[in-house]
C-alpha cells in the first residue's frame, strides 16, 4: 500500500531515497546534490556512495560527509578570498591545507620578525642622531661657533631626522599591512566549539523512563515488533540507529511529550 500513500507521509529519510530516485530516472548530464546523505540510513548511503563511484555523470556536491567527499575526483574550497580547486579527494585537500597553513604561519613568523627588526633600528638610529646632536652643540659652543649658524645646522638636522624617520615609518606601515593581510587570510580554526557536557544537571539525573511503549499511526499496526523499555539519565550519551521509515524521529516525538504513546507509559 505504500505505492498509494502521498510523498508527505513518508519519514525523512524515505523523501529522501524517493527525491534521489526521481533524479536518476530522468538520466541528467549534471547533478547537483545538496547534502544527499542526510537523513539516509547506513544502506541507503552505501547505495549513493556506490552510485557515485560508478556513474559517469557530472556531479556537484555540497556535502559534510567525508566518506562521500573521499569518493570524489576534486574539492572545491568556497572562503572569503573566493573558490579555490584541489585535484583530488578529501583526504588529499586536508593534507594540502595543512600544507598550505604551516607555510604561512612561517611567512607570518618572519614578517613579524622583519617588523621588530625594523622597529629596533628605527629606535636605535633615532637614539644615535640624538646623542651625535648633543655632542654636535657641546662642540660647537666650545669652538665659538656664531648662534645663527648654531640654529642652520640644527635646522638641518632636524630635517634629516625627520626624512630618516618618514622612510621608517613608511616600512613599518607596509610591514604592517603586509602582516594585516596574511592574517586576515589565515583560517580561523577557533571559530566553532561545541560543548555538549555543559546541561548544568548533576550526573545520574533520570530525564525519561519508558515502560512498554509502542506507537502506531491512524489504522496500521505496532511500528514496533515489540514494546521498548528503557531509563535515559543525565550525562549519558544515545545513538539511535535502524532503517529509514522505522520510527527514530516517532521514537524522539514521544520522548519529548509530543506524541502519546499508543500502549505503555
Amino acid at each position: 500500500e505504500d505505492f498509494n500513500r502521498s510523498t508527505s507521509e513518508f519519514s525523512g529519510g524515505w523523501r529522501m531515497r524517493i527525491e534521489l530516485a526521481k533524479l536518476l530516472l530522468r538520466r541528467p548530464d549534471v547533478l547537483l546534490l545538496d547534502e544527499p546523505t542526510n537523513h539516509l540510513d547506513r544502506r541507503s548511503r552505501e547505495k549513493l556512495y556506490d552510485f557515485i563511484t560508478s556513474c559517469r555523470i557530472t556531479l556537484l556536491v555540497v556535502s559534510h560527509d567525508r566518506t562521500l567527499l573521499n569518493l570524489l575526483a576534486s574539492i572545491a574550497e568556497l572562503s572569503v578570498g573566493g573558490i579555490t580547486l584541489y585535484g583530488g579527494n578529501y583526504d588529499f585537500y586536508k593534507g594540502q591545507k595543512e600544507q598550505e597553513q604551516a607555510s604561512m604561519q612561517e611567512k607570518l613568523e618572519a614578517k613579524e620578525k622583519e617588523l621588530r627588526r625594523v622597529r629596533k633600528t628605527a629606535r636605535e638610529v633615532a637614539e644615535r642622531k640624538q646623542k651625535h646632536e648633543s655632542r654636535g652643540e657641546k662642540q660647537s659652543v666650545r669652538k665659538g661657533i656664531p648662534r645663527i649658524m648654531m640654529g642652520g645646522l640644527k635646522e638641518n638636522a632636524e630635517k634629516s631626522a625627520s626624512k630618516l624617520k618618514e622612510v621608517h615609518e613608511d616600512k613599518m606601515e607596509n610591514l604592517a599591512n603586509e602582516l594585516k593581510q596574511m592574517r586576515s587570510s589565515l583560517p580561523d580554526l577557533q571559530g566553532m566549539k561545541l560543548d555538549f557536557s555543559a546541561s548544568g544537571l548533576h550526573e545520574g539525573k533520570i530525564l525519561v523512563t519508558a515502560k512498554e511503549i509502542n506507537f502506531g499511526y491512524a489504522e496500521a499496526g505496532d511500528l514496533w515488533p515489540s514494546p521498548m523499555s528503557f531509563q535515559i539519565k543525565s550525562g549519558e550519551r544515545w545513538l539511535i540507529q535502524c532503517d529509514n521509515g522505522s520510527g527514530k524521529t516517532t521514537l524522539l516525538k514521544l520522548i519529548t511529550g509530543q506524541l502519546p504513546p499508543r500502549s505503555g507509559s
